[in-house]
């Protein structure tokens, strides 16, 4: 999770946790971490939540990369979000770009235009979308879903194979291991 102060990671954070919307959380000082499983196409999956500095986006998996969509420049700076990433990161990773706070908007045509951001996810180097922030669990959700892609494709790349143990008898094991 990215993106300038006040945008409201957090918010998107606590929405997707607890199910629950707040207005005037305060700012995040540090390090903030939270995990959700969710149930992904059959599988469970557990979804870690950082925000992220520089450091962390090395071993990062995919991001969040959020914007106001009431402050311009928080949008403006989105750029420098994607070229700090396009820095750390090890490989491409799949980015979620939410324009987050539609809600707040006084009229349809104020602020940063859907367009806009449209625009930029397009020309951007990653696998960007660009979501709403008002529908948190749909942006979670691509998210993962991508980056469960990625996963799979780079295992089939390394010709990795998991396939399920099976369980040797007890006597079976205590004379292979006595030999």
């Amino acid at each position: 999770m990215c993106g300038d102060a006040a945008v409201g990671k957090s918010s998107l954070v606590l929405r997707l946790i607890s199910g629950k919307h707040a207005n005037n959380l305060p700012s995040t000082l540090g390090i903030d971490f939270h995990v959700k499983t969710v149930g992904i196409d059959g599988r469970n999956v557990a979804l870690q939540f950082r925000s992220l500095c520089k450091s962390y986006f090395r071993r990062a998996d995919g991001a969040i990369l959020v914007y106001d969509v009431t402050a311009e420049r928080s949008f403006l700076r989105i750029r420098e979000w994607i070229d700090t990433i396009n820095e750390s990161v090890e490989r491409h990773i799949p980015v979620v770009l939410v324009g987050n706070k539609t809600d707040l908007r006084l009229r349809e045509d104020e602020g940063i235009p859907t367009k806009d951001g449209s625009a930029l996810a397009a020309v951007s180097s990653f696998n960007i979308f660009l979501m709403d922030g008002s529908n948190v669990e749909t942006t979670i959700l691509t998210l993962a879903r991508e980056m469960m892609a990625v996963e799979d494709v780079e295992v089939r790349a390394a010709g990795v194979i998991l396939s399920p143990r099976t369980r040797h008898s007890a006597g079976c094991f205590s004379k292979c291991s006595k030999s």
